[in-house]
């Protein structure tokens, strides 16, 4: 077997491994009988990253004048599959008592308690909350750090499938309106809450985490990773 064909056996296994791992990723959610943790459906969305990464690798050995194309192909499928994990994180994850129902159907008294309890437009006024909380640390930091990690890979994904993103000031209108888009859709599916404090933190978080991989030292290492060096 010549050393081309052995990589694309090679990378066949691995996007095999990876739609195996997929299928059972859909297969858990829907499953009303297993409760998947969000720790390991992060996992279940990681290795399918690994195995694609490991199969885009393979066949660039094969393949080595379509560098873009697989790389770019790459970055579209773990963007998928980001934006997969993310909609069930924010939309549909039954243990932060997610759950959808149209804020326009239904009645005014649920209508009333959900914008009461659960949105603010007040900037500053939910983080203050949850610094000043003395009780159940876990909620704190899951809110505060979850709410600044959970857009970082964008910091990653976007500059490289939108040059145009590499310019910071872009980068950060970007990620504002991504996390604006975000929060209008908990707010009319009434899942979780639409808080301007979100949006401060996601914004943050991403562009702190942008700024780190994109204008440090780091930058080379994942240019290597992404063979774009």
């Amino acid at each position: 077997m010549s050393k081309r064909k052995k990589y694309l056996a090679f990378s066949c296994i691995f996007f095999a491994l990876g739609l195996f791992v997929l299928c059972y990723a859909i297969m858990m959610l829907f499953d009303r009988h297993v409760n998947v943790l969000l720790i390991g459906r992060v996992i279940l969305a990681l290795l399918i990253c690994v195995f694609a990464y490991c199969g885009c690798r393979s066949l660039l050995y094969s393949y080595p004048y379509k560098k873009e194309e697989i790389r770019k192909s790459l970055l579209i499928i773990c963007l998928g599959v980001y934006l997969g994990l993310l909609a069930i994180l924010l939309l549909f994850y039954y243990g932060f008592g997610r759950g959808l129902q149209c804020i326009f159907m239904v009645g005014d008294v649920e209508r009333a308690v959900y914008i009461n309890h659960c949105v603010n437009l007040i900037p500053g006024r939910t983080i203050a909350f949850y610094l000043k909380m003395n009780a159940n640390m876990r909620y704190v930091v899951i809110n505060l750090l979850g709410n600044l990690a959970v857009l970082t890979p964008f910091g990653i994904l976007l500059p490289y499938l939108v040059p145009a993103l590499k310019k910071t000031v872009f980068y950060i209108m970007a990620v504002i309106g991504i996390s604006m888009i975000i929060e209008g859709l908990q707010l009319i599916f009434m899942c979780g809450s639409a808080d301007v404090d979100d949006v401060i933190l996601n914004s943050l978080g991403s562009v702190a985490f942008y700024l780190m991989v994109n204008h440090t030292k780091l930058q080379k290492l994942i240019q290597h990773i992404l063979w774009a060096d």
